[in-house]
């Protein structure tokens, strides 16, 4: 069964408990009112508890598969240079995996205030990407991927404000059957300096 199975029982699951306890508390009139408390409490541990269970896949995920590992030099650029990027995986056990993936993104970052309320919006900008189609890694194999890429002359460089970021990252994701993906990424500095041909 698929992680994502998994998962999506989880939140039907959760749904339908959290149903039939709100339910069950609106129509027993007889109910002792301390025990709403009591559910709602019940509720939000349920959630907690899934919370903790996929983060120990995740942790679980990374001690049986290992952690992927990548090399970007140099991380500090400016607009229009070019860099290289390694990235390494070396599998402890087999592994079906679906796909890799490795990406150089643009992450903008706004929050807006509308009366009270602080809305945060994300938006990744896929600048260039690698990505190599899924197969059978046996123990003990690794998966290599090194390049040159380019930070392209007309993007917008590394920037921080109060409300808004503009943040660079390489990152790789490598999707594995049975298992949480793995994922790690390496944050980029661009300067504000175009490089001179």
């Amino acid at each position: 069964m698929k992680v994502k199975s998994i998962f999506t029982i989880f939140g039907i699951l959760l749904f339908l408990c959290t149903g039939l306890l709100i339910f069950g508390s609106l129509y027993n009139s007889n109910m002792q009112p301390q025990l709403i408390p009591i559910l709602i409490g019940g509720t939000f541990g349920i959630i907690l508890l899934g919370l903790l269970f996929y983060w120990l896949f995740g942790v679980i995920t990374r001690r049986a598969i290992g952690a992927p590992i990548i090399e970007v030099s140099p991380t500090t650029l400016r607009v229009g240079e070019t860099f290289s990027v390694t990235c390494q995986q070396t599998f402890k056990r087999n592994a079906n995996v679906t796909g890799i993936k490795i990406a150089l993104i643009r992450r903008e970052i706004a929050k807006y205030t509308r009366g009270t309320d602080t809305e945060t919006v994300i938006f990744n900008h896929t600048v260039q990407e690698s990505e190599e189609p899924g197969r059978v890694f046996n123990a003990g194999e690794t998966f290599l991927f090194s390049d040159r890429w380019k930070i392209p002359p007309d993007e917008m460089h590394s920037f921080k404000s109060r409300n808004n970021f503009i943040k660079w990252m390489v990152t790789i994701t490598i999707g594995i059957q049975g298992w949480r993906d793995i994922s790690k990424t390496v944050q980029l500095t661009v300067l504000p300096e175009t490089l001179s041909e």
